[in-house]
């Protein structure tokens, strides 16, 4: 597979990291930033984030998700929201960290395919920092290792700037899988780092591996920022 980044764009990128935080308000907000870099030319930005229980299902929901329990999921305490991204349904909780760049990809000078596997190359990276052999399936966007899924991409774009994102299992409760059909994909098994490692492991040190992947990949500037200061600049 083609890695190497052609790009040559260097412009800063702001980058939020939210801790635990509910998905409504985060949904929200990258729309509000999607808008606001439509209207004016504002810098990128990197969403770094633990959600509290959710599931999210995609405009490409396919028939295997068809028996999807909205009464039993809440049951569970977890949320569920129909969003714009591409992909199916998936499950976001503690433990499992999400990324979301929110980057112009035409000034990139990226296609989406090339975009899409430029993430998953970093996810393959950061796993292996972790002494995990990831890998990309033909044909099946997210990272796996061996015969299981360890991290999911879904994204959505509007007027070349992405949304959405990845979302890498570190060490949430993996049970919160079992009540769906993984990104509509029969017989898949999802797995986290922590299962495959026999440990625990930090979540903030896996976030930080993989800010320093995005940050080589993409040829970045990563500036962290506050969510007030977020806000400020991309108010509508």
């Amino acid at each position: 597979m083609h890695w190497e980044n052609p790009s040559t764009f260097h412009k800063q990128t702001y980058q939020l990291d939210l801790g635990i935080m509910s998905y409504e308000p985060v949904w929200h907000f990258q729309r509000k930033i999607v808008a606001a870099k439509i209207a004016r030319s504002l810098p990128d930005m990197l969403i770094v984030v633990e959600h509290q229980p959710v599931y999210t299902v995609g405009r490409g929901k396919l028939k295997a998700n068809n028996s999807f329990d909205e009464d039993f999921i809440r049951s569970k305490g977890a949320e569920i929201f129909y969003v714009e991204r591409g992909g199916d349904v998936t499950w976001h909780g503690p433990g499992q960290v999400v990324c979301y760049p929110i980057f112009n990809i035409k000034d990139r000078r990226l296609g989406l395919k090339e975009f899409v596997s430029l993430l998953e190359k970093a996810i393959i990276i950061t796993l292996k920092k972790f002494d995990l052999n990831g890998y990309h399936r033909q044909g099946m966007r997210g990272v796996w290792v061996g015969e299981q899924k360890i991290a999911s991409i879904g994204l959505a774009v509007k007027r070349w700037i992405s949304y959405h994102g990845v979302a890498l299992n570190v060490s949430p409760d993996m049970s919160f899988f079992k009540w769906i059909t993984p990104c509509g994909l029969e017989g898949i098994n999802m797995i986290s780092m922590q299962d495959l490692l026999k440990t625990s492991i930090s979540i903030f040190q896996v976030k930080r591996v993989l800010l320093a992947a995005l940050e080589d990949i993409f040829k970045l500037t990563l500036s962290p920022i506050k969510l007030d200061e977020a806000r400020k600049i991309y108010a509508e």
